[in-house]
């Protein structure tokens, strides 16, 4: 896997922002499909009103999370992923030296402590991210065999289904995209995403806005049910409302009869 040509700041700078912007969306959707699912018990009355929406919601977030992850740890060599954005990284080192540094942010000195790329660390991230990783091979088996492509052969049932990821997996895969993004953004521009979307906790409302919702229509089912005994136990109203619909019904009948007579036969 090679290198992205870069011939300024603005393009690496364009790189930085995408693969940052794509590992932070993935771990958002997680973040929002994980609380909701574990919200499934305390909030199971209001949600099994409409269990199929819920379903899909959930089948949703989680195909958006693993399709973001299989762009972030895409093995082709001819996209940008977590690789070719290290690779980058290590072939352009020049973009992250003290005098590049402090000449894109306007800076007179460096802080003492500064953090630089660490090469030994850097060549682990790669490993990290590439097929040899046993997490990233298995993404990239689910990727190939169901996510991005059919394949024939396991649709036949020629093949073995490739075993999916569990949720701690998933986890680890998003936390190691979203550090790296972080860590040189970090480097580079001495700032980072915030880890947590605003409004990621907007779910909540929600939730709570559903309850209400429930226990509303709730009480008006039970509060015409009640009505409906009531009446059932007034033997008076019981037989109005009997001598109401037979009334009614004659008068129905006695204007269909007069219809008819009036009505002109058809032309032959």
């Amino acid at each position: 896997m090679k290198a992205i040509a870069i011939t300024s700041d603005e393009k690496f700078e364009r790189l930085l922002d995408h693969i940052g912007w794509q590992a932070h969306r993935a771990k958002d959707y997680w973040y929002l499909v994980t609380k909701l699912q574990a919200a499934t018990d305390d909030y199971q009355a209001e949600m099994n009103e409409t269990p199929a929406f819920w379903g899909f919601t959930f089948y949703a977030f989680r195909d958006v999370v693993l399709s973001c992850l299989c762009r972030l740890y895409d093995q082709d060599p001819r996209v940008l992923s977590l690789g070719r954005f290290l690779k980058t990284i290590q072939t352009y080192r020049g973009y992250f030296s003290d005098e590049h540094f402090r000449e894109r942010l306007h800076l007179q000195s460096l802080a003492t402590d500064r953090t630089r790329v660490d090469d030994n660390a850097l060549q682990d991230e790669i490993r990290s991210v590439s097929s040899t990783d046993p997490l990233v091979s298995r993404l990239v088996k689910l990727r190939n065999g169901l996510i991005a492509h059919n394949d024939d052969e396991l649709v036949l049932g020629n093949v073995q289904r490739p075993g999916g990821l569990e949720p701690k997996e998933v986890q680890t895969l998003l936390d190691r995209a979203v550090q790296i993004a972080s860590k040189y953004s970090l480097i580079y521009r001495a700032s980072w995403a915030s880890t947590k979307v605003v409004g990621a906790d907007d779910y909540e409302q929600l939730l709570s806005l559903l309850r209400e919702g429930h226990a509303s229509v709730t009480a008006r089912i039970e509060e015409e049910i009640r009505q409906a005994q009531a009446i059932r136990h007034d033997g008076r109203l019981v037989v109005l409302f009997r001598s109401l619909g037979r009334i009614s019904g004659r008068i129905k009948s006695t204007l269909r009869r007069r219809a008819a007579r009036r009505r002109v036969p058809a032309s032959t």
